[in-house]
């Protein structure tokens, strides 16, 4: 949906690391990931207000029931609880270890993953969405 453009400011850091760094600060500036969580609370309507709501709208409609569906840059997770609560099982995927261990505590029932999107170990076909 979003790709930041940014030039990495620490030379001692690698790609993977600064974006990993990036990540997890922006979600601390942002009042980290709890308060998007607790924003949430099970309701959904002021999410289907967000500007990626009117692109993946169409796509999500064309969606089967019951799909494994991944999420890669899962950041706080609201993708990833809407679409569970559609049915779906969702595997969200994010860079930023403390941004994954605070989703898995706050969902323990919906499943977050450390992992970079560009370098995932999924096999063929076995991702529906």
């Amino acid at each position: 949906m979003r790709k930041d453009f940014i030039p990495a400011t620490s030379p001692a850091l690698d790609e993977t690391s600064f974006v990993e760094q990036y990540w997890t600060n922006n979600w601390i500036d942002h009042g980290g990931v709890e308060q998007r969580a607790h924003r949430l609370a099970g309701r959904f309507d002021w999410f289907l207000l967000k500007a990626e709501w009117r692109i993946m709208r169409r796509q999500l409609k064309q969606l089967g029931s019951n799909l494994l569906i991944l999420d890669g840059g899962c950041g706080a997770g609201e993708w990833c609880c809407y679409l569970s609560s559609q049915g779906h099982r969702v595997i969200g995927v994010d860079i930023s270890k403390p941004t994954v261990a605070k989703l898995q505590e706050i969902f323990p029932e919906d499943a977050f993953l450390v992992g970079d999107i560009r370098d995932l170990e999924f096999g063929n076909d076995s991702i529906d969405a």
